[in-house]
């Protein structure tokens, strides 16, 4: 029952303090936020849809205005295909190679569009309907000298999806993976509220407990993770719902963030066992958080390394993450729960010399 006390304690003082609510939910929903306003502010990521041209003439110059001022023109439909199913692009319009030609003799040219996920980035087929009607108009002017207002144009825009190699779109991906980046990160506060906690009397009513090797640590432990563990369940959550995308499970993805979340505070545990200093415990995870992001990028944009660089990825729980997407497979997360679990035993060795701090 002590235990149960202690753990209520430190959960409702956890929630009133204003550190925690502008480290955990302030922070992190701005970023989600500007992360949102860059990439949907117009509906549309010119940065996702990609562009393959496969016309010998020169009547699609026009249609490209409908794709912005710098569309990305990708190669063939081979590389547009490698790229749908890297989700680095979500939507490419592929401009056949007798669009020209079928202006000229007044058919309607098809366009092929070939997506992985249609919410979230979209451009309407409207749009490319509605240019191509107005070039195969203006031909038909040229052409034949007549009036179009009565004209029946037939549009059409052929569509194909493409599966990408998780199933799940760019966006949950880029959302799950930030999620992650946040939890490491910010993880220093944890270490420094630990710092404070060891100069009242918090920390000794909780080591007077018996086991206290074991069972206080555990405490301390779970409600700084069922606090972590849950406002980022729920930030992740809705940061699916607001940019439309498509979801993971919600089972698989609490499970997901509730071990990159125990991973953290182990880590920070061991980082406050060892530094002390406040400094420290904010730059570490800062940095540890920095190096873990950028390396996940690599692996998921098949970034050329070194063989021998790659088992660095096993050390980097980001990796494991991203793998267990892949993968759709959750004992995948074992490596994060062994490493948590390493982290734990040394962070919590001798835990009554906090109270020296």
């Amino acid at each position: 029952m002590k235990l149960l006390n202690n753990f209520y304690a430190n959960i409702k003082r956890l929630i009133k303090s204003p550190k925690i609510w502008f480290i955990f939910v302030i922070m992190p929903a701005f970023m989600y936020l500007l992360y949102f306003f860059m990439f949907n502010n117009s509906g549309v990521s010119y940065n996702t849809l990609g562009v393959v041209i496969e016309d010998k003439g020169n009547q699609y110059e026009e249609l490209l205005e409908v794709f912005g001022e710098n569309p990305n023109i990708i190669k063939n439909r081979q590389e547009a295909t490698k790229l749908l199913e890297n989700y680095d692009v979500s939507i490419v319009y592929l401009i056949g190679e007798n669009f020209s030609e079928d202006l000229k003799n007044n058919k309607f040219p098809k366009v092929e569009k070939l997506f992985v996920d249609d919410s979230g980035v979209q451009i309407e087929d409207k749009l490319i309907n509605d240019k191509i009607s107005e070039l195969l108009e203006k031909n038909y002017l040229k052409n034949n000298n007549i009036d179009t207002d009565s004209l029946n144009i037939e549009t059409e825009v052929n569509v194909e999806t493409i599966n990408n190699k998780t199933g799940v779109d760019g966006y949950a991906m880029i959302i799950l993976i930030l999620c992650c980046f946040f939890i490491i990160s910010f993880i220093g506060q944890i270490g420094q509220d630990i710092i404070n906690i060891s100069k009242t009397k918090v920390l000794s009513r909780i080591l007077i407990s018996p086991n206290r090797s074991f069972m206080n640590i555990f405490v301390i432990f779970l409600s700084y993770l069922t606090l972590v563990g849950t406002i980022f369940s729920i930030m992740t959550t809705i940061g699916f719902k607001v940019l439309q995308t498509e979801n993971i499970e919600l089972f698989k993805l609490t499970l997901m963030i509730f071990s990159i979340s125990a991973y953290s505070l182990s880590f920070i545990i061991l980082i406050t066992r060892i530094a002390k200093k406040e400094i420290v415990l904010s730059m570490v995870p800062l940095v540890v958080g920095i190096i873990f992001f950028i390396t996940s990028t690599f692996y998921l944009n098949n970034v050329n390394i070194p063989n021998w660089a790659e088992y660095a990825f096993y050390l980097n729980p980001l990796y494991w993450i991203i793998v267990t997407v892949e993968t759709n497979n959750l004992i995948n997360l074992i490596p994060i729960v062994l490493m948590t679990l390493v982290l734990l035993t040394f962070g919590s060795n001798k835990l009554e010399k906090l109270q020296n701090i």
